[in-house]
């Protein structure tokens, strides 16, 4: 799963990221912050 794929799934709902809790949302972020650097790498 790619991360813009988690980012829609969120903004959607389908996942219940409140319930999943602190974890998640910091694993979320982490990813996304990977993945930011990536592309900025590439582009």
């Amino acid at each position: 799963m790619s991360v813009p794929t988690i980012v829609d799934l969120l903004h959607e709902g389908k996942i219940p990221y409140r319930r999943a809790g602190q974890r998640w949302l910091i694993i979320s972020k982490a990813a996304l912050d990977d993945w930011l650097s990536n592309t900025g790498n590439k582009n």
